[in-house]
């Protein structure tokens, strides 16, 4: 690799995408930035959770943050991993943005196969404060209506699978031509 790298992880929410970007960031010391931090700062600020008035809504202001974040590491040519829920604007935003600085642009679409599990990993998440009044059936419902995954990942990552076996598969992939291995190509659940 020539350049920074910039690894992107999605997937809806309690689908594994934090355990596996801290692991990766472990394995390659690299900073992971999640946009959950970061929002949590900005509603202790007392931003508002919507648009009101001139004031942006701050998960569009988390993502903004996320975007000042990887410009600065990809300016000092280093390498980043961002991990949240993403709209594919901002994937684009930040693909751009690698690409601009000569980098290499991964992506990772996080999912949980066993639908049970998935909701067992958000209920146990209901405690923390930012998740209050945000239940199961709602996330149901933005996974089927609103999220839209990354159409075509360079790494498929079932987390039913040890965080262990997903770090040596983007090892691996990050190692091929083109970023696809077979054991990177699972199937996401519908």
């Amino acid at each position: 690799m020539t350049g920074p790298l910039t690894i992107l992880i999605s997937g809806p929410q309690a689908s594994g995408k934090t355990t596996l970007a801290l692991a990766l960031g472990r394995e390659f010391n690299v900073p992971a930035f999640s946009r959950d931090p970061l929002m949590a700062v900005l509603s202790a600020a007392g931003l508002p959770r919507r648009r009101l008035g001139w004031l942006p809504a701050f998960p569009t202001v988390g993502l903004d943050l996320q975007t000042a974040l990887l410009t600065r590491q990809l300016e000092q040519r280093q390498s980043a991993i961002l991990e949240c829920v993403v709209p594919a604007s901002a994937r684009t935003a930040w693909r751009h943005v690698t690409t601009a600085a000569g980098g290499r642009f991964f992506t990772i679409e996080c999912f949980c196969s066993d639908r049970a599990e998935h909701r067992a990993r958000f209920e146990r998440r209901q405690g923390t404060a930012d998740r209050r009044g945000y239940g199961w059936r709602k996330v149901v419902a933005t996974m089927d209506r609103r999220y839209r995954p990354e159409p075509r990942p360079d790494f498929l990552a079932d987390t039913m699978n040890p965080i262990t076996t997903l770090v040596e598969g983007v090892k691996a992939a990050l190692g091929s031509d083109d970023g696809y291995r077979p054991e990177s190509r699972a199937t996401r659940p519908h």
